[in-house]
């Protein structure tokens, strides 16, 4: 199906994906991200750990397709798509670390309005991030929702930019 003018990664993302978690560097880099999170013990939000997403709508994605090609015509594994380097593609928004939490609502909290319970989100991620020694970036961050200890939602995946140590922007999906 990629012959037909279609990517690889976007017929197999799993690829993309995998070539990006075995190379040499992306386990070390996420660790990394994961230790500088200090956690600012709020009641309501509770870290979870940390993950990344392929970004193949990124502007950027010619950056990856020159490496794809490189590694392609040297023969390397996954079709060209290992090796890659994580930290380079953050900085190309293609590799974009995901952090996972879980938000437990409080009760006054329940029945917001879907832009209000942005609006408390996003100052939640202010609130988190503030002051966190995470690189400037893109990030992906993964809620889910529970009332009380019953899980309501766990399909919430919202972006971030973090500049100079705080969120810049709240973002509900990418731009």
């Amino acid at each position: 199906d990629y012959k037909n003018g279609k990517k690889i990664y976007d017929v197999f993302p799993e690829l993309a994906y995998l070539g990006i978690e075995v190379s040499p560097g992306t386990s070390e880099f996420l660790k990394t991200l994961d230790s500088s999170i200090k956690d600012p013990k709020l009641p309501d939000l509770k870290y979870q750990g940390i993950g990344f997403e392929f970004n193949n709508q990124s502007d950027n994605i010619y950056l990856y397709n020159e490496i794809l090609e490189e590694n392609q015509s040297k023969g390397q594994a996954l079709q060209g798509m290992y090796p890659m380097d994580a930290q380079y593609l953050f900085q190309k928004e293609i590799f974009i670390p995901t952090f996972e939490f879980q938000y437990f609502v409080p009760k006054e909290k329940r029945d917001l309005l879907y832009d209000d319970y942005l609006k408390d989100l996003e100052r939640l991620m202010k609130e988190f991030f503030a002051n966190q020694s995470l690189p400037r970036g893109l990030y992906a961050v993964k809620i889910a929702k529970y009332e009380e200890d019953k899980l309501v939602s766990d399909s919430g995946v919202y972006y971030v930019r973090i500049d100079n140590r705080q969120v810049v922007k709240l973002l509900q999906k990418l731009e």
